[in-house]
């Protein structure tokens, strides 16, 4: 059966803001590799996310950061979408994970491993999921979610 091209095209999701509701929030890593798999990639995360969240200027209720995603329950930013901090989040992450190339010296041989994340074409998905949480229960379910030991 042929597949028409209307059912290729993706549909923006409905993002609800301004509204002053938490936002469970979900991303992945590039093809769900685990490139947060090392504590040190975690650690830098943790501080990128530390960062972002003093300068915009919200609230983080609870997060998980697993090898290959990440879930945030945070709280609206006063002056910025939800969209736009965590666009800035995983910009900062990707530069800084991602770092400048190192010359290899003339005399040794230049070896590519799988996982170096210097090659990758991405380090984020482009998507993420936003769940508007406005009810006690929700807020209960997501907070369990975001400290929850894996």
């Amino acid at each position: 059966e042929r597949v028409g091209f209307s059912s290729l095209v993706r549909i923006k999701p409905k993002r609800y803001t301004g509204r002053g509701d938490l936002h469970f929030i979900t991303f992945s890593c590039y093809q769900r590799r685990p490139l947060l798999g090392t504590v040190r990639a975690r650690n830098l995360f943790l501080k990128m996310l530390g960062e972002v969240r003093a300068k915009h200027d919200f609230l983080l209720l609870g997060y998980v950061v697993m090898p290959e995603h990440v879930h945030l329950l945070i709280s609206e930013p006063k002056w910025l979408t939800p969209s736009r901090v965590l666009q800035i989040l995983k910009q900062r992450v990707s530069r800084k994970m991602r770092g400048k190339r190192r010359k290899v010296p003339w005399q040794q041989l230049p070896l590519q491993f799988p996982e170096d994340k210097g090659d990758l074409r991405r380090f984020w998905q482009r998507r993420f999921y936003d769940f508007n949480v406005y009810t006690k229960p929700k807020m209960r379910e997501n907070w369990i979610t975001c400290t929850r030991i894996p």
